[in-house]
């Protein structure tokens, strides 16, 4: 017994004590070759380009909740690859709510579990999926602690998400919580948004200031002005000029379609995509693409795809 334990620990994949019957062999080689293929295979489905999306303000009440739950569908819809919605709101957060879901699992289950055990079994029971089939991490029934999570743990998390999905959007708390930054580092594009109002231009500032202190490159920050009136306060120009940067992505108002599907729970998206927001965040989902899906047109393209193309004007 000593030497068997010896031979799995020096790395082996299987041992047979001797004499043994040809037969068992190579039933346990075939075995052997068998769990090769689906490993190399499993590798082989892993996605080493995936879009990260943070969508992050230091004020609520900005559509920043809906704003993600739309897009991960546009992403889904433009180019019919898997997008996970995370919620990174520990307290109160508005994913599951959105989707009118109840979750079975919630950021609960990776209460008390360190890097050593943590692996793709334990993250796909914390995904819960809608049932139009995209998938979401929900936010905890009761509030947790924003530290409750090392920087660690929620590295190696976001890493197995990554390897599994093509888009992931995250929906971060109004704030700079350990869990929020570790959330915007791991992102590949951070949408900032704010309304045309003066409270909102002040926190988008401070956000701002507080992403060049923590090294966030210009070009990763997208600035998202969602109109939420129909008679704005400040105009998009003079926004612009006090950030001194253009805005990136503006939403029209749209309150009525909105609000039922918050209402309701069913992204608006999804209601009715003619709508000029819908169009908005369809094309927002194109380019914050990865530019390996924008050089290559789809096998089979999508609706939504000729429709943001055409609008683009993309050959």
């Amino acid at each position: 017994m000593s030497e068997k334990l010896k031979a799995f620990e020096l790395g082996a994949d299987d041992y047979l004590v001797k004499p043994f019957q040809p037969e068992e062999l190579v039933a346990r080689m075939g075995i052997l070759a068998r769990r090769g293929k689906a490993m190399q295979a499993k590798q082989a489905t892993r996605v080493t380009n995936s879009t990260v999306v943070a969508v992050h303000s230091l004020r609520g009440g900005l559509g920043c909740s809906s704003i993600a739950v739309n897009l991960g569908y546009a992403f889904q819809k433009l180019w019919g690859k898997q997008a996970i919605l995370v919620d990174g709101v520990l307290t109160a957060g508005q994913i599951a709510l959105m989707l009118d879901a109840k979750p079975l699992s919630t950021w609960e289950n990776l209460v008390g579990i360190n890097e050593e055990i943590l692996d793709d079994a334990i993250v796909n029971e914390m995904m819960s999926e809608d049932k139009s089939g995209i998938r979401y991490i929900a936010s905890p029934r009761f509030p947790i602690a924003s530290d409750t999570f090392s920087s660690e743990i929620l590295g190696l998390f976001m890493d197995h998400i990554k390897a599994e999905n093509e888009f992931v959007v995250i929906d971060t708390s109004h704030d700079f919580s350990d869990m929020a930054i570790n959330m915007l580092n791991v992102s590949t594009s951070i949408l900032l948004v704010m309304a045309p109002e003066m409270a909102s231009l002040r926190s988008a500032m401070s956000a701002i200031e507080i992403y060049d202190r923590l090294g966030v490159s210009v070009d990763k920050m997208k600035i998202v002005l969602n109109n939420n009136s129909s008679n704005s306060a400040i105009k998009q120009a003079q926004l612009e000029k006090v950030l001194k940067r253009p805005i990136d992505f503006v939403l029209p108002y749209e309150a009525g379609e909105v609000n039922r599907a918050l209402n309701f729970g069913k992204p608006f998206i999804m209601n009715n995509p003619d709508l000029p927001i819908c169009q908005a965040l369809e094309i927002m989902a194109y380019k914050l693409s990865d530019d390996g899906y924008k050089s290559i047109p789809p096998a089979v393209p999508s609706p939504t795809w000729k429709r943001v193309t055409a609008h683009l004007g993309v050959k």
